[in-house]
């Protein structure tokens, strides 16, 4: 398993979402292996750069965690062109549930976040902070994983 982030420069959010992917692998007996794991800026044209980056140093991949959908986007354009089937021989998933998300085919496995909650609580915090009141940092939200098109479990051999 491979994944695909942002760049983590001025990026706490995939900052997290690295931090999250490397307890899910110690969680579950995994080894996180610096080199399965690229950061680029976010774009489309970075997962297609991104995916081929990591099968050229792991052919052997069969999944590819992206921490946006347009990296996840990109990585599945590129592995169509490679003429690499999603999901049969590889999965990718991304992060965000944006329209694109069901708009593509196959249809992207994702995790889903409460946008309208989530812009509703900063709201509310920014507004406080700017009235100077002393405010709690807004808290975790429910989130999940929405599987569709583009995992499957890896083939036997």
């Amino acid at each position: 398993i491979g994944s695909i982030l942002g760049d983590e420069t001025n990026n706490d959010r995939m900052k997290l979402r690295d931090i999250g992917i490397q307890n899910a692998f110690e969680r579950f007996g995994l080894s996180y292996e610096v080199e399965d794991h690229v950061q680029l800026n976010i774009s489309i044209e970075n997962g297609h750069i991104g995916f081929r980056n990591l099968l050229h140093k792991r052919p052997d991949l069969t999944a590819v965690i992206c921490g946006t959908e347009p990296l996840a986007v990109g990585a599945l354009l590129e592995a169509t062109q490679m003429g690499i089937s999603v999901p049969t021989d590889m999965s990718i998933t991304g992060f965000g549930d944006t329209w694109i998300a069901i708009g593509i085919e196959p249809t992207l496995t994702t995790v889903v976040t409460p946008r309208e909650a989530i812009g509703a609580h900063i709201g509310k915090y920014l507004v406080a902070k700017l009235a100077g009141e002393r405010q709690a940092i807004p808290p975790t939200l429910p989130h999940y994983l929405a599987i569709r098109g583009s995992t499957a479990p890896p083939q036997e051999t």
